[in-house]
């Protein structure tokens, strides 16, 4: 008699809970579908309209403080709204679930460069679809931005296979390689990006941008014929300081002198104090024995403090060929010194970045 009556008591509270618990969930249910004010709301979120979504879902929480999903509505218009910090301390109290609360928390901690606190929920949507192309971007920069240049470079590479990313992975993959001083393969990713748009329309860069540097690329790869291709592109796009620089340095190594002398002037007129150009012009100016028209180039680094020794070697070439023996040794002196201050500096930057 005793099991038998401790047999019913467990059936009733079994037959308790089965009416209980959906009648719960079905309450739970309904205050969250049938509420106009967080319905309307998540409409409007996907909609595009989140100041509207934003006032529902406060509408919502005035009667019904603390309600999850209120707040995870919340928190993704304010994530929508760009207010990082905002939707950052609703999702630390509630925590995220679905994919949508996922991503957009990941979004506002990418935003806020919290890098490592993003790479764990970028790696759930990862889990949920392997090819996401929104978590494989956002790894992407979460990993090289966190040190770790081969994770990054291979969530690059497998977003470059999905149709309709792939110059979103080649970016990513010449940016990384580029900061890795890997010129040419970062010229390998952007000559894929100019394959599929040639007008480099669409990155997160300029067009005009993209061409300087994959310009300033070849240069560096000792391709100076086609990196004048690319900087003329560049140039037609946007006249920079910076593109005419590197075009009198394209210039120049190609023995297009007059181009070069042009492009330099160019930049000087646009920066007057601009030492690269002056410097650049001086040594074209040498080349052909003159040495007054280097020293006038080179004039407003005489009496300045600023100089680098390059820039003092110029001088010590030009009063060389002029003959001015007293300017000569004070050049020769200061060149010396430059080039060991420069040479002491650049190996406290060594052991700096080794974190000696």
């Amino acid at each position: 008699m005793h099991n038998l009556s401790n047999r019913s008591a467990y059936r009733a509270i079994c037959l308790a809970l089965l009416i209980v618990l959906p009648a719960a969930v079905i309450v739970t249910a309904a205050l969250w579908r049938h509420d106009p004010a967080l319905g309307e709301g998540e409409r409007r979120l996907e909609a595009g309209d989140t100041g509207g979504a934003l006032e529902s879902a406060n509408t919502f929480l005035a009667r019904h403080p603390g309600n999850g999903r209120a707040q995870s509505l919340k928190a993704r218009a304010l994530a929508d709204l760009g207010r990082w910090e905002d939707a950052d301390q609703i999702f630390s109290q509630i925590g995220v679930q679905t994919p949508e609360e996922i991503q957009a928390w990941a979004t506002v901690l990418v935003n806020r460069q919290r890098w490592t606190d993003a790479l764990p929920l970028l790696a759930r949507l990862l889990e949920l679809n392997p090819n996401d192309p929104f978590a494989l971007r956002h790894v992407t920069t979460c990993r090289f931005q966190a040190g770790q240049a081969g994770a990054a470079l291979e969530s690059a590479a497998r977003l470059a296979k999905i149709r309709g990313h792939e110059i979103e992975g080649f970016f990513l993959s010449g940016v990384i390689y580029r900061a890795q001083g890997n010129t040419h393969l970062a010229i390998e990713n952007w000559a894929g990006i100019e394959a599929l748009q040639p007008d480099a329309e669409g990155l997160p860069i300029a067009p005009a941008e993209f061409f300087l540097i994959y310009g300033e690329d070849l240069l560096t790869e000792g391709t100076p014929a086609t990196a004048l291709a690319k900087l003329r592109r560049s140039q037609s796009l946007e006249e920079t300081v910076e593109v005419l620089l590197r075009l009198g340095e394209a210039c120049a190594i190609t023995g297009n002198e007059a181009e070069a002398v042009a492009a330099w002037t160019q930049a000087i007129e646009h920066d007057p104090n601009n030492q690269e150009a002056r410097n650049g012009l001086a040594e074209l100016a040498l080349g052909r024995s003159d040495g007054d028209e280097a020293l006038r180039w080179l004039a407003p680094a005489a009496s300045s403090l600023d100089v680098s020794s390059a820039t003092a070697y110029l001088m010590e070439r030009a009063h060389t060929l002029l003959g001015n023996e007293n300017d000569l040794v004070y050049w020769q002196r200061r060149t010396a010194a430059l080039r060991k201050s420069e040479r002491l500096e650049a190996a406290l930057k060594r052991r700096f970045r080794r974190g000696l």
